[in-house]
């Protein structure tokens, strides 16, 4: 989303839940702001995060993304597993 750069995590986390959008981000701090009603939140914790290793990961996420409920839950991909945790 364009001109969220500067915002704070909390701002955009409220932004996406007010455009209803899933937020995908690297930033683990989002691991203490989610609660509540919320679209979804996908933290990507693997590293190094340089897209020729991330991309694998979040394209079998994308295919196998029917198996995970996400509103409401926020899920971490790690480069082994997929963690989700309900929020509310």
């Amino acid at each position: 989303m364009n001109g969220l750069r500067d915002l704070q995590n909390g701002e955009v986390f409220e932004k996406t839940n007010e455009l209803d959008r899933i937020l995908l981000t690297y930033d683990r701090d989002f691991l203490w702001i989610t609660k509540g009603i919320h679209p979804g939140v996908v933290i990507i914790k693997i590293h190094p995060n340089i897209s020729k290793i991330v991309i694998p990961h979040l394209t079998k996420f994308i295919k196998n993304i029917s198996q995970f409920e996400i509103p409401n839950h926020l899920i971490i991909i790690e480069k082994d597993k997929v963690i989700t945790h309900k929020t509310n």
